[in-house]
């Protein structure tokens, strides 16, 4: 049951991984049409959340400049971060492969303590481009978008997912 638990924090934190990051590339220039920069993770489009994320860029009603400005933000973030990225990707496939194997609850706890620097790189990493797609949005976007993610988290937290919310 820890593991389920475990795997639903870490499913949350994928999706707040791709938060703005996956407005701006859902948004892409040339109608929604998304870039080429890999296939999910923090600074893709791509997977489950992209869809998601397209539609709440949609609805901030991005113009073409905020668009460009977004795109080379996200594009100029991804290549940034594209080692740690790949790391961060075999370090995951060690860890199925551990699971796999059976190994003990030390050796996966070791692979996990490896991957939590790994992580937080990548977190700094979108938390810095986070910040500057947010200084392109006018204030009425940015409201916006805020209130959009308070939904979202509320309708996580309704169906069990991620932990409860700060008042």
């Amino acid at each position: 049951m820890k593991f389920t638990n475990r795997f639903r924090v870490m499913a949350v934190a994928v999706l707040a991984a791709l938060g703005i990051a996956g407005v701006a590339l859902a948004q892409g220039p040339g109608g929604g049409n998304r870039p080429p920069l890999g296939h999910g993770g923090p600074f893709s489009g791509g997977g489950p959340g992209g869809m998601l994320m397209g539609m709440m860029g949609h609805a901030l009603d991005l113009t073409d400049a905020q668009k460009a400005q977004i795109q080379t933000i996200i594009q100029s973030a991804f290549q940034a971060n594209q080692a740690t990225i790949n790391q961060l990707k075999a370090l995951r496939e060690q860890e199925l492969a551990a699971l796999k194997a059976g190994k003990s609850e030390q050796e996966l706890r070791t692979l996990a303590q490896t991957a939590s620097p790994v992580i937080t790189q990548l977190h700094a990493a979108k938390l810095v481009t986070e910040e500057k797609v947010y200084a392109v949005l006018t204030p009425a976007q940015r409201e916006k978008l805020d209130k959009m993610r308070t939904s979202m988290r509320e309708r996580f937290q309704r169906h069990g997912f991620g932990p409860p919310a700060v008042e």
